[in-house]
């Protein structure tokens, strides 16, 4: 299923601030009625634990990037105009997971004055470039991995961006979030990367949240060097949803609980900076609690998660994080009460709920509930791609072919869809297509996505065989052997593996024939490889 230093007189105060800021515009009338049992005592050991957590995350954050520093220094280039800012309104349901009355859900882009000059942000550039000599790093984005690094590994970059927090976007911050922020002295940086989109290295990234109270973005280059890109936010309905950056330096702020996606770039080369800020002094406490931490155990972040929902139970993350937790120890009911409640109650279009409600019901052949699910998540976002496939399974499950290749089509046609669902699709469109002259194609196109999965490979395999192409059989059955990702899997190839050998064999009915036991089994080796031979007799 789908997927931060505080002197202990201010740890008291913070914490009884965020005890009345946080809940102010909360009922206690909307706890769920299966969260009963979560008494007082467990809510407190959660706003501790959320603290512990919100401390050590400070205290990193101001390690990684100094901005607290009287080192930080001036800007060499500074903006002769303090940026404007254009607001876009975030409507429909939802809320933030932290300090919802101060952080209303809206999205600020500088415009028309940039906070940084285009000058500034093509030396941005060249010392990124300069750095890696073209051979960027990969990371991590959701279920996709685009080109990019966190700015505080490569120090040209990471000097300058300390010193451009400081003085420029700190005050921008504090100037717009004057109700969060007293001061840009509050402000500090959680995490920020610079990515460099391309084709190649550019995906579409997952509808997801940032970690951190507030959010920004900031263009290093001007939109006509790049087509595609662009940020999907949900809510927003100007430009369906889609909000761009069209010149060098501009910047994007917004609360860091918008839901937001990345479109792919499909020509040229994008620049980005994107990072997260937190409030030194005010814990994000529920937010903290979404965060397990590697000293966390399991029971502890099960009564976490619980807390997280009373605290705030207009969030809904929390509750898919909740319902997770439940799935994984077993308790399917108890799972999938807590999502029903929240699309119910909380939040109709939850597509993260909606899709993990899904898949539980699929577990349990509730088809037609896990196909209005998916539904939600199509709704909400028409690229998910693991929502389409999902889908696809639901059609297949009713004998609905022709739907089933409709949503298997619809994934492939996504723009730098995900390699991993791209072979599925076209891997099961080959299924589809079984005896026609389309098979064959389909799978071939499910390795060019993933060259090393078995089931395109076994299947490609299967359909050689079928057509007694036994050399094509064997040779794919053998990289199957390779490609297998379980034992089970192993055994299936190797079976398959010594048929066709055989069969492959006995087509020679002459040849056949003449061969000795001793020339037989050699026979059966090098069709097979030696090892695979061993290794299929050692197993019987």
């Amino acid at each position: 299923m789908r997927p931060h230093n505080y002197l202990h007189g201010l740890f008291i105060v913070a914490l009884s601030v965020v005890d009345s800021a946080t809940n102010a515009h909360q009922s206690t009338n909307l706890r769920p009625p299966f969260l009963a049992h979560v008494n007082d005592q467990q809510i407190q050991d959660a706003k501790a634990l959320a603290m512990k957590r919100q401390k050590r995350a400070v205290e990193r954050a101001l390690q990684n990037y100094p901005t607290n520093s009287a080192n930080s220094g001036s800007s060499s280039s500074s903006l002769l105009q303090q940026p404007s800012l254009k607001t876009y309104s975030i409507q429909g349901p939802g809320c933030l997971p932290d300090f919802a009355d101060e952080l209303e859900r809206n999205i600020h882009v500088t415009d028309p004055i940039s906070l940084l000059s285009k000058e500034e942000c093509d030396q941005v550039i060249r010392m990124a470039e300069d750095h890696f000599r073209g051979e960027w790093p990969l990371q991590s984005s959701g279920q996709y991995q685009v080109a990019g690094f966190f700015i505080k590994s490569v120090p040209s970059v990471h000097e300058w961006f300390t010193k451009t927090c400081r003085e420029r976007l700190f005050p921008l911050l504090s100037q717009q979030f004057d109700n969060f922020f007293a001061s840009p002295d509050d402000i500090c940086v959680d995490n920020a990367y610079l990515f460099k989109y391309t084709r190649e290295t550019g995906q579409r990234t997952d509808v997801h949240t940032d970690s951190g109270a507030i959010s920004f973005t900031i263009a290093l280059n001007s939109r006509d060097e790049y087509t595609g890109g662009g940020t999907w936010f949900e809510g927003l309905e100007e430009n369906d949803g889609v909000l761009e950056m069209n010149a060098a330096g501009q910047v994007t702020i917004r609360p860091g609980g918008v839901k937001h996606c990345g479109h792919a770039v499909e020509s040229g080369t994008r620049y980005i900076i994107g990072g997260f800020c937190m409030h030194q002094n005010r814990p994000e406490l529920v937010r903290q609690l979404l965060t397990p931490d590697a000293k966390t155990s399991a029971d502890e972040q099960l009564r976490a998660l619980e807390a997280a929902v009373v605290i705030n139970p207009a969030c809904d993350a929390a509750y898919n994080l909740l319902a997770n937790e439940y799935d994984r120890r077993g308790e399917m009911a108890k799972a999938r009460e807590t999502l029903e409640y929240c699309l119910e109650h909380i939040h109709s279009s939850s597509g993260e709920c909606a899709y993990t409600l899904g898949c539980l019901c699929i577990e349990q052949q509730l088809y037609d509930k896990a196909k209005s699910c998916m539904e939600i998540c199509l709704k909400g976002d028409p690229y998910d791609v693991d929502a389409l496939s999902t889908m696809a399974q639901v059609c297949c499950a009713h004998g609905d072919r022709q739907s089933e290749e409709k949503y298997y089509r619809k994934l492939i046609d996504i723009p730098r869809a995900k390699s991993t669902a791209l072979s599925t699709a076209y891997c099961n469109l080959g299924v589809l297509y079984e005896g026609k002259d389309e098979e064959i194609q389909y799978y071939q196109k499910a390795l060019d996505a993933m060259p090393s999965a078995f089931a395109p490979r076994y299947s490609l395999a299967c359909c050689y065989a079928g057509r007694k192409q036994w050399d094509k059989a064997c040779e794919a059955f053998r990289t199957a052997v390779d490609d297998a990702d379980s034992p089970e899997s192993t055994s299936k190839a190797l079976r398959a593996l010594y048929q066709a050998a055989s069969n492959w064999i006995r087509s020679d009915q002459q040849g056949a024939a003449s061969l000795s036991r001793e020339l037989m089994v050699e026979r059966f080796q090098q069709i097979m490889g030696l090892k695979n031979y061993n290794k299929l007799a050692a197993g019987r």
